[in-house]
Formats: C-alpha cells, structure tokens, sequence
C-alpha cells in the first residue's frame, strides 16, 4: 500500500470517528443558542428572496457578522434543508474539512509521523466545535477557512510556490468575509509569509498586499453602498473606537486554555533550528488574533467561540515545528534509555494524552431548554396580523415568531446603534404589540436604578415604558430573582387575551438550567 493510500485511509478514518462522534454528542434537536438565531433570521430572509434585511420590506442592516455564512446556509435552505439543519450541516461538513486538513497538511509538506498528525486532528475533533454546532453558529465554517489559508501559508513559507501569492490574499480576503475580524488575521498572515522570506518578504508584501487591498476594498465599498454604513451594525454597540482591556485578557486566558496542549508540545521545537524558525511563523498570527480582541466587548462569546480558529491554525503548526525535535529524540536519544526509563515515559506520556482527550470528552454541554423558542413558535401563529415585538434579546423570539421585530440592544437597529441607547419616544414610534427583555430585577426586588451599565439602563427603560403603557405583565420567568425575562403585551390587541394565557401557560426554561422557571408576575398579584 502506497503512502499516500494510507494517509487517505488514516484521513477516512478520522472523519469517520468524527462524524461519530458528531451524531452522538451534538444537541440537534435543542434550541439554537439566543445569538446564532439572530444570524438564522437573515439567513431565513435572504432564502426567501427579501435580501440582507432584519424585518422584510426595510432597508438592509448588517446585524450578523458572519456575512458569508448566512449565504450559504440560505444556500442550503433553498435547496430543501430547514434553517437550524442548514446551519449544523454545514458546521459539521466544515469541522469534517478542517479535521482532513489538519492530518493531511502536516503529512505532505513536513513529513511528519502519522501518529502525531491522527492525535492532533483528533483534538481538534473532540474539542468545541461540537457544541458551535449544535448551537448553529458559523464558527466551524469561518474556522474551516482559516485554516485553509494557513495550510496555504505553510506551504509557500516552506516552498515559495508562486500560485499561492495570488491565491492566499484572495483566501484572506474570504476570512473577511466569513468574519470582520478575519481579515485582520488574513493581513497578519500576509505578513508573517513575508517575513519569513528574509530581504525578499518587501517585494512579496507588496504582491499579496496589493491584491488583498484591491480585492477587500471591494468588498468593503459594495458592503457600505448597500448597508450604508461601513462596519458591521453590532461594531457600534460592542466596539466603536473605545479599548476593552478586559476582553484582551479574557481573550488570552481563552486562546491558552483552547491550544494549551497543542502550545506545550510546541515547546519542543525550541531545540531545533526549523522548530525555532517555524515557531516565530506561528506566533504572529496568534498574537494579533488575540489583541485584535481589545478593540470588542467580550459579550456573545459563547463556548470562546471568538478564539476558536487559534485551534486548527496552532494544530496544523505543531506538527511541523516538532518533527525535527520528535526525530532527533526517537534516533538519538530513545536508543540510549534503560527500559525502565522508556516505559516510565510511555505511561506519562498516556496517561497525559487520557487526561487531555478525557478533558475534551467530558466539556460536551448538557442540553438547553430554552423557553424563548416555545413563546417564539405560539406567537408565530399571529404572525400575519403585522405585530411588532421589541426584545433585549433579538435571536429566538424574532427568528421564531417571524415578528417584525426592535432589537433594542442595537445590534440589529441602526438607529439605536448610532445613537448609543434607547429612548421612550423611539419606542412610542413603534408601538409594540409585545415588550419582551432580560433583566437583573424583578417584580419582587427592587430594580438597579443606579447602576451605570448600560443593560440595566436599557432594561428599566424597557420596564417603564411597559409600565406606565397599556401593557399587562404576562409573565416574569426567573430562577432567581436577578435573572428574569419579562414578557409585557399590549392590552388593546384583538389577540391580547389570548397571548397572555399561551405565555403564562408556556412551560419556561431559562437554557443554562434544566428546570423549570417561575413566574415571579403569578408570585406578586
């Protein structure tokens, strides 16, 4: 059998054992997480033909940053899939590309040994890329990219192969548009492939960057003519020119725990020349992709989904950067150990290799009821009458409900964005049919009227207008008395009557607690 026929088998095996591992662990029939379903909901849109849009017939608004994902799930749904299997299909299909990849690409270019190439694929296999998605976020996908790239980039940091300095500014102009910050690690692998080639790296920074330049500012100037506004909408809630210190090291502390591992088997390569060489290829990426995070809110960053692509770019790395150190070891150092000494090492280096995969194993998530999604499908049946919902939380209720739908955060509202919080009178111009948000208060404690977040801010605004509106509280579901989500409806609908008795009769969950919520509303009349 030829090498490269059992790397093929070795690969075909990998898959498998992933995609087993995938049908068992992942929780397809459980709600997607609160913010992927805002990503569905644009996606649901521009499936059926009404464009980029947050509510059908208004103008575009860039409320989900992973632009190309949302196409190609559309893409899947109008080939016959629903939304949610549209959006886990293709995470799984991407984590399955870049599992292949991470076997393959150190194989090929190092030579490395099947052993240390299969292990780390399979790290990658079993880490969190289950729980994104079962959760229906794109991070797979925007994952898989990188690391295609990167292998790119591998490659011609070792071969110069020309062809790629045309294709790997175009593939770092994808990242971009897979995730904004994509491009900003796209331009930082630009610039480690021409550091590494010494007095030549000028000459080809300029090739690849002219490329990157021309290509991603058109996009970026046909993005701004059609959502009028050049950042994505959630940049101007979450970022907006000011520095997040503690994202920085929330970022960092998350980069360690995902690649940990993977970082102190590196380590070998820092007694070998081409380790050492390798390594400082490596780490320029890595490190702006972990200050890029200074300039955003660390908020939404479910399961260090932000990170997640320093994954599959350190594991196609440690291959490479070990395998002199791993050779030098196995013909010069292994044959001078007592046996005593070699099966010391053997069970250490077991029983490590079980602590670190029995860690992975054991992460996967519980299952997570969550109880907007069942208040979203039985308001779905009122759909057709033209309601609006105004939402702290803009993901299960709007995706769900297909309700025109005020995400009063921000994220999906331009003007709220801009303006930085919400008013009474913005609200008054909408006149909601529903007033749904999740606060720290409850009608059984007092509400923080002095805090300085700007959450709590948006939440009493939300409580008062509801208040002091034609609006019943429906429900008040919590588990304890500082996380609850407040469900108002007007009193003047034709169906008030009605949604009422559906929402307090719904069944509540939370989604981080699998036991049912209390109404705290039915505890205070």
């Amino acid at each position: 059998m030829t090498d490269r026929r059992r790397d093929a088998l070795i690969a075909a095996g990998l898959c498998a054992v992933t995609a087993t591992y995938l049908a068992v662990s992942v929780r397809w029939a459980e709600a997607p997480a609160e913010d992927a379903a805002i990503l569905l909901r644009y996606a649901a849109h521009v499936a059926g033909g009404h464009g980029f849009v947050w509510n059908v017939g208004e103008p575009p608004v860039d409320g989900a940053t992973d632009f190309l994902f949302v196409f190609a799930v559309a893409g899947l749904a109008r080939a016959g899939l629903s939304i949610e299997a549209a959006a886990r299909a293709l995470g799984a299909v991407s984590h399955l590309a870049a599992i292949s990849l991470i076997y393959f690409a150190p194989r090929r270019l190092y030579g490395a040994s099947r052993a240390m190439c299969a292990g780390v694929a399979l790290y990658v296999a079993v880490g969190p890329a289950r729980d994104y998605i079962g959760a229906a976020f794109g991070t797979p996908f925007f994952a898989m990219w990188v690391a295609l790239a990167w292998a790119a980039a591998l490659v011609t940091v070792e071969h110069r192969v020309p062809a790629l300095d045309l294709v790997l500014p175009l593939l770092a102009c994808v990242m971009g548009m897979a995730r904004p910050e994509g491009a900003l690690l796209g331009a930082a692998i630009l610039v480690a492939v021409a550091a590494s080639r010494g007095p030549d790296g000028a000459r080809a920074l300029a090739r690849m960057g002219s490329i990157f330049v021309v290509a991603g500012g058109a996009y970026f100037l046909a993005r701004w003519y059609y959502f009028g506004h050049p950042f994505p909408n959630p940049y101007y809630v979450k970022g907006n020119g000011r520095l997040y210190w503690a994202s920085l090291n929330i970022a960092a502390a998350h980069a360690v725990r995902l690649t940990g591992p993977l970082l102190g088997i590196a380590m070998l390569g820092l007694g070998t020349r081409e380790g050492m060489r390798r390594l400082v290829v490596l780490a320029g990426p890595c490190v702006v992709f972990v200050v890029v995070w200074l300039l955003l809110s660390d908020e939404m960053n479910y399961a260090m989904r932000f990170q997640y692509p320093l994954l599959p770019l350190v594991a196609l790395a440690v291959p490479g950067v070990t395998v002199d150190a791993v050779r030098l070891a196995r013909d010069r150092i292994w044959p001078t150990l007592s046996s005593p000494v070699r099966w010391g090492l053997i069970g250490s280096s077991a029983a490590a290799v079980t602590f670190v995969f029995w860690h992975q194993l054991t992460s996967v998530a519980a299952p997570q009821p969550d109880g907007r999604r069942d208040v979203g499908r039985l308001l779905a049946a009122y759909g057709a009458r033209g309601y609006t919902m105004v939402v702290s939380e803009a993901g299960l209720l709007p995706f769900y409900s297909d309700w025109r739908t005020v995400d009063a955060w921000g994220l999906n509202d331009a003007e709220i964005a801009r303006r930085g919080y919400l008013t009474a009178e913005y609200l008054e111009r909408q006149r909601p049919a529903l007033v749904a948000f999740h606060a720290a208060f409850s009608p059984l404690t007092p509400w923080p009227r002095a805090s300085t977040e700007r959450w709590d801010a948006m939440t009493i605004t939300l409580h008062d207008f509801a208040e002091r509106g034609q609006y019943v509280l429906a429900a008040a579901y919590g588990h304890h008395t500082r996380d609850v989500h407040y469900f108002y409806v007007r009193t003047d609908l034709p169906d008030a009557d009605r949604i009422v008795a559906q929402i307090r009769s719904t069944p509540y969950y939370l989604g981080d607690i699998d036991e049912r919520a209390v109404d705290y509303a039915r505890m205070s009349r």
